[in-house]
């Protein structure tokens, strides 16, 4: 069956190729005919099998390029585009007000001024005493020192972790089940066989049809990975898709990707107002809780030797951690404003 899940997976890239474009017949025509030819050029005709599954493919892409509204939309979230999603996730526009959770669709931005709770239901969002009516695209960004909970219209529960955004187009639940991410989210997705849940970073898609499971994809990060919690996921990338088992972590940097037995509660505690410290490198902990206490954190290079191992609450303020952090460790700080300067003690 690989030969099949080659011409799949193909197919799929092919598919994603196509571009949504205004002119109706003209465009849908030649967005068929190029989804043909490609087709015809790269399957085998040696094999009958091949060529049944070739006209099938065929016969697919005539009914994926479908005319919608003036757009032709093949095979994805109806107007959506991957590059044009993550470059909307990039927009700090998007953030709102830098120090509350926003809730975008449409022409209008509404943030929350109490509460970290989005439910989308029945075509609305509701976002504290606010309900808005869901069109076209959410968006969901939670800046720097907040966190959110999504529950979207089809049971899915996210956790939205700080400095992240989280994005889905209309037909979420119905058509598809596709999010965008740049940043944190812990999920636990509802099942549904015949509709898999995906979710898409600039870095991977993750594919699933109901589990628990951590995504960590911040732009511009060294790391980026995914955890299993419970159920089975799908990692795909641009050279690989590779299957993940619960208590097991794909973990992928510049110069190499892995899998490895995880230490699933350090990667998702954060949800509960917590971080576990595993040989925490300083440099990576002193990001992580600029990020969650939302106030920027200076310290001296000379630190990042250091290792951390415990259990810290976020629910204590960011001066009383870092008091604790310096007890075992040779450095002192000092506060002034949004900023904490970290040096180290001659």
């Amino acid at each position: 069956m690989k030969i099949v899940d080659n011409q799949k997976k193909m197919f799929d890239q092919l598919v994603t190729r196509a571009s949504f474009e205004t002119g109706i017949s003209a465009a849908a025509g030649k967005a068929k005919e190029a989804v043909h030819e490609e087709v015809n050029e790269r399957i085998d005709r040696r094999s009958f099998r091949h060529i049944a599954f070739r006209r099938a493919l065929i016969a697919a892409a005539s009914v994926a390029a479908v005319v919608v509204g003036g757009y032709i939309f093949v095979n994805r979230p109806i107007g959506v585009q991957p590059t044009e999603m993550f470059a909307q996730l990039a927009d700090t526009s998007l953030a709102g007000s830098v120090s509350e959770i926003c809730v975008t669709t449409g022409k209008v931005s509404e943030t929350l001024s109490a509460g970290n709770k989005i439910v989308c239901t029945g075509g609305y969002i509701v976002a504290g005493d606010k309900k808005i009516k869901v069109d076209g695209i959410v968006f969901v960004a939670v800046p720097k020192g907040k966190r959110a909970e999504l529950t979207l219209n089809e049971g899915t529960k996210i956790w939205i972790n700080s400095g992240s955004k989280i994005a889905y187009a209309a037909g979420f639940g119905t058509e598809n089940r596709d999010i965008y991410l740049n940043g944190e989210a812990y999920l636990e997705v509802s099942k549904n066989k015949k509709l898999p849940f995906r979710v898409h970073s600039a870095q991977m898609t993750v594919n699933v049809t109901g589990t628990k499971f951590n995504v960590n994809a911040y732009a511009g990060a060294a790391e980026s990975n995914v955890v299993l919690a419970e159920g089975a996921v799908e990692v795909e990338t641009a050279e690989n898709t590779l299957q993940l088992l619960p208590g097991q972590g794909y973990f992928v940097n510049e110069t190499k990707e892995e899998i490895k037995q995880t230490d699933i509660y350090a990667f998702t505690c954060w949800k509960d107002g917590k971080i576990k410290l595993v040989d925490e490198p300083f440099d990576a902990l002193m990001q992580k809780l600029s990020r969650y206490y939302g106030i920027e954190i200076i310290s001296d290079e000379a630190l990042n030797t250091i290792r951390f191992d415990g259990n810290l609450k976020l629910d204590d303020s960011l001066e009383n951690v870092v008091a604790a952090l310096a007890l075992s460790h040779d450095f002192g700080y000092t506060t002034s404003g949004n900023t904490l300067r970290i040096n180290k003690i001659k």
